[in-house]
């Protein structure tokens, strides 16, 4: 390892000090204070290294091997540079990696939610101890870029799409409605699972796992997302050996 070279390269370097010395007072003075000092200091950083020297793609690995959130575990695989040692990500590196990210075209609110997704993996491996240092003190930018105008489909609209919906298969069509009518991130949506509908109270759970704030969330059905979902339920294009996911693509299963 790097440490072992450096352990090994100080101590050829004291050797050299050493026999370069005429005083034989000193050369023993100098081998008996520096070498014990030399031996334990690298011990010390050797028994830190795979702290030190966790990359984000290790850091990132073990977030999702736990279960975490995939929102997390997506944006940051999909923004930054895996290979990165996480002690090199500093407040001002992640101010510096959002600012060029921002010049490059981005959105303020896509640095920001990209930044904040690094912010959360950060503190949840200093909080279990797998690195050290995070990103608690960094602060958002102000989203003045991100202005959102809010517009509705009109009647004429509304019907175009949904006499389109019937060139699709019942799949694609069960996924607009249901977006349409509840407004559910397509992310959690394509996670739902069967067991995540209850069709006798007319609600929808989107569990923590999936949730972009992590906490559980139930959305209601009204009649035409209730129909729909029954519909594919008992459709014979549904997947039965994909039986835990409401959604799946019936060309790849």
């Amino acid at each position: 390892t790097i440490l072992s070279e450096v352990h090994e390269k100080a101590l050829v370097a004291l050797s050299e000090l050493h026999n370069s010395s005429m005083n034989l007072l000193i050369q023993n003075i100098s081998m008996m204070k520096f070498v014990p000092v030399i031996n334990n200091t690298c011990t010390s950083l050797l028994i830190n290294t795979p702290v030190d020297y966790l990359t984000l793609k290790e850091l990132l690995a073990e977030y999702n091997h736990a279960g975490a959130s995939k929102y997390i575990y997506t944006t940051i695989k999909s923004c930054f540079d895996l290979t990165k040692p996480v002690f090199q990500i500093t407040v001002l590196w992640a101010e510096k990696w959002r600012n060029d990210f921002i010049a490059a075209g981005h959105k303020v609110a896509t640095g920001n939610r990209a930044v904040s997704a690094l912010r959360t993996l950060l503190n949840w491996g200093e909080d279990r101890g797998l690195c050290q240092g995070s990103l608690r003190k960094i602060k958002m930018l102000p989203e003045t870029d991100s202005n959102i105008i809010i517009r509705y489909l009109d009647k004429t609209e509304d019907d175009r799409l949904r006499s389109a919906l019937n060139e699709f298969d019942i799949v694609f069509q069960t996924i607009i409605i249901t977006e349409l009518n509840t407004g559910i991130r397509l992310t959690a949506l394509l996670s739902l699972q069967w067991n995540d509908l209850d069709f006798e109270h007319q609600q929808i759970t989107l569990r923590a796992s999936t949730a972009k704030n992590r906490t559980n969330k139930t959305v209601p059905m009204n009649s035409e997302v209730l129909k729909a979902l029954l519909k594919l339920k008992n459709s014979p294009e549904r997947c039965l050996d994909c039986d835990d996911y409401v959604f799946i693509n019936p060309r790849t299963k």
